[in-house]
């Protein structure tokens, strides 16, 4: 039945950027994978719970995607009272929402800025200037954003179904669709037109979804859908803003100067050296997330920096 293969969400695509919970956007990712190897989709266990609806489908508008975003923001609600609720359900929805939050923070500080990048260049400072209990600190605000390093427990695939219907009514209410509507337009062509601006702003594939109108109502709001519906999003003006502090970066890097204390300026030159000598490793460190490698490179440069002597030592 199609309403049980609504339910039917697994937790894998649970956490990932697919809307929590978000009834029928299950399969999204794996239909876009599809879509994009021109593979045909499995359509032989939907095909008879569809609803009658006729092969018409409403006009993606401005009022439509401002509807999305009130079923959205129902949704959250209604896992926040999800994660309230006792026994394993509970426990649950409660990891989802922490990890989601931790996928929030993440975000954030892959984009330089809040809180969590901050207390990163104050750690960076210290680091420069030896403080060796910085290097703890660090490993710890690195574990502190990664969303891996919140376990969710499992929950029963019949409480699984139970929840996941419940998120899609609520939701579905909520931003006052009809069955056929939400179903073709809120659980299909929106959602899917979504990714494809959030990968590609400028696309003019929009590979069947939709048309040029409907993707110009959606494009001028992708920032706010893509956080709404938590998938990460890097707008333009970042994407230039970041390019340009790496280049700054670097040109610093290339040109260091002195700070008038000997050791101090001893400690910069090991830095500088350190990371250049040790790039790779600490690109890969951090695109795997890998902790252990970013406290054994921490320790190692820790070690070279504390090699430098105070004046009179």
């Amino acid at each position: 039945m199609r309403r049980s293969l609504i339910a039917c969400l697994s937790l894998a695509l649970l956490l990932a950027a697919v809307p929590a919970a978000h009834a029928q956007l299950g399969g999204l990712k794996k239909k876009v994978a599809d879509k994009v190897a021109g593979k045909k989709p499995d359509t032989t266990a939907t095909v008879a719970a569809k609803p009658k609806c006729d092969n018409s489908s409403m006009v993606i508008s401005s009022d439509v995607v401002d509807r999305y975003l009130k079923s959205l923001a129902a949704r959250d609600a209604e896992m926040q009272k999800l994660a309230k609720e006792p026994g394993q359900t509970g426990a649950f929805y409660s990891a989802v929402l922490k990890r989601q939050a931790v996928e929030r923070r993440q975000a954030e500080y892959e984009l330089h800025r809040g809180p969590d990048w901050e207390k990163n260049q104050a750690l960076q400072k210290r680091l420069m200037t030896g403080d060796a209990s910085a290097v703890q600190e660090q490993t710890a605000l690195s574990q502190s954003i990664n969303p891996h390093a919140v376990e969710v427990p499992e929950l029963e695939w019949e409480a699984q179904q139970k929840g996941s219907v419940r998120i899609d009514s609520v939701m579905r209410v909520a931003g006052r669709f009809s069955e056929c509507d939400w179903l073709n337009v809120g659980t299909e062509r929106l959602p899917r037109l979504i990714y494809i601006l959030v990968a590609d702003p400028e696309t003019k594939d929009l590979q069947g979804f939709g048309t040029s109108q409907e993707a110009a109502v959606i494009r001028p709001r992708v920032a706010e859908l893509a956080r709404a519906m938590n998938i990460k999003y890097v707008s333009p003006e970042d994407k230039a803003r970041l390019k340009a502090e790496d280049e700054e970066a670097k040109r610093l890097a290339q040109q260091p100067t002195s700070t008038g204390n000997p050791q101090t300026d001893c400690m910069v030159k090991v830095q500088m050296e350190f990371a250049k000598a040790h790039q790779k490793e600490f690109e890969a460190a951090q695109k795997s997330q890998d902790v252990n490698a970013t406290m054994k490179l921490s320790q190692q440069l820790g070690l070279e920096m504390a090699k430098c002597k105070a004046p009179g030592q």
